[in-house]
């Protein structure tokens, strides 16, 4: 009955195209008990809600911590990683559940949250269709550390796109505040200029229903 009820919703719900970003800094290091860490646990929400991406959803997976580079539309993009590149998913999902779980043998740093959500943001304001469901997923465990980009001027630049008619295709922020030492109150502020929402993962053993009530959106 329930997997029934999942498949018609999945069947008749808007096409998505969804940009995730993944906190990789240090502090994912820390366990949440049961032999694993908090990294492990997003890594398993993340890949246990891709039974409802659809073939013909766009999806994207970047990662960020500092000391990372990556080459984006052209261009260098600091403090992110890509760990597969935004486009269609196809029937790749198991190579994306794949490339997903191989980030638990990165390195991890500091978290440049503003600057990684700015770089995604850009693409996914270049990238966004209308008609479709298009949106970033970002989860961060911690407080900004080693952003050039400010709070303020990454909020201001939302709003002017909503006020020059970027609710035709608006690009929203679903946050997850993976910890009591998450910045809630930032991730609040930026969802809510985009349209989004935050949802409280401040209890890392329910992480995956989490990334379950974020994928309801969708």
């Amino acid at each position: 009955m329930v997997s029934a009820a999942l498949d018609q919703w999945t069947a008749i719900r808007k096409p998505s195209a969804i940009l995730q970003l993944i906190d990789i800094s240090g502090s994912m290091d820390e366990s949440i008990g049961d032999g694993k860490t908090r990294l492990d646990g997003a890594l398993a929400g993340s890949t246990t809600t891709l039974g409802q991406v659809r073939p013909t959803d766009e999806i994207g997976v970047w990662a960020f911590t500092t000391g990372l580079t990556s080459q984006v539309d052209g261009r260098t993009v600091t403090g992110v990683g890509v760990v597969r590149p935004f486009g269609p998913l196809g029937g790749d999902k198991e190579g994306l559940k794949n490339e997903i779980d191989d980030l638990v043998h990165s390195e991890r740093a500091g978290t440049p949250l503003y600057d990684a959500l700015s770089s995604a943001y850009d693409y996914m304001k270049q990238h966004a269709e209308e008609g479709r469901i298009n949106a970033i997923v970002v989860l961060s465990d911690g407080e900004d550390t080693d952003s050039s980009t400010t709070l303020n001027s990454l909020i201001q630049r939302i709003n002017a796109d909503q006020k020059e008619g970027g609710n035709r295709k608006p690009v929203r922020i679903f946050a997850i505040a993976y910890s009591n030492a998450a910045d809630k109150s930032s991730l609040e502020r930026l969802a809510k200029a985009s349209g989004g929402q935050v949802f409280d993962a401040s209890d890392p053993t329910k992480i995956t229903e989490t990334f379950q009530s974020v994928m309801n959106n969708f």
